[in-house]
């Protein structure tokens, strides 16, 4: 098992870390990731009204606030910090390029603010993500059928989900389905009808 904390910022400019997971783990081995959760409904309001992590808090990511640089004695590097925040669709999308599927997704604390949004908004949420895998089902992208399925409800379960749309931080739990050295073989990138997870 390996775990990870806060450490997703980075992740969507470089997947190479889900890979060196992989590539440490044994097979079926639990991959461990906790991270603020961007896909909870105060952050996703936040983002509209301010395009911040945090509205009435933080600023929209800036050169001040969102980046910080070692001492220069250690490193030159720039830590790129909140620009690229990530919430569970591409954190799944991630893992899943990476061998990993969803096992488990923990709940761990409400936001008081979230769940006043989620009452208001849940049905329109509820209604236009239903909508929205409707249409995508009834798209012909010469995948097979069944394989398309499953992507898109995976896909839809985790935007309705009402634990992550209030939930403080993600804590998800990874299951490796894919050995390191067939991660761009015919399982992943071909799309193949391997189990693609889901979440409890």
């Amino acid at each position: 098992m390996q775990y990870a904390r806060k450490v997703l910022s980075t992740f969507l400019t470089n997947p190479k870390p889900f890979r060196e997971f992989n590539r440490i783990l044994k097979d079926n081995g639990s991959l461990i990731i906790t991270t603020p959760n961007h896909s909870n409904l105060r952050s996703k309001v936040s983002y509209l009204l301010g395009e911040s992590e945090r509205f009435g808090s933080y600023m929209a990511p800036n050169e001040i606030d969102s980046i910080w640089m070692d001492t220069k004695h250690q490193t030159n590097e720039i830590y790129f910090g909140h620009i690229f925040l990530i919430g569970i669709q591409k954190l799944r999308v991630l893992a899943k390029l990476a061998g990993f599927r969803i096992k488990h997704i923990q709940f761990t604390r409400i936001k008081t603010t979230s769940l006043l949004l989620l009452i208001m908004l849940y049905p329109f949420i509820l209604l236009s993500n239903a909508y929205t895998y409707q249409k995508n089902l009834r798209k012909k992208r010469g995948l097979d059928a069944t394989y398309q399925k499953k992507v898109y409800k995976e896909i839809f379960l985790l935007s309705i989900n009402p634990k992550i749309l209030i939930d403080g931080h993600l804590f998800v739990e990874f299951e490796k389905e894919v050995h390191y050295n067939n991660i761009f073989g015919n399982t992943v990138f071909t799309r193949s009808e391997s189990d693609l997870g889901g979440v409890r």
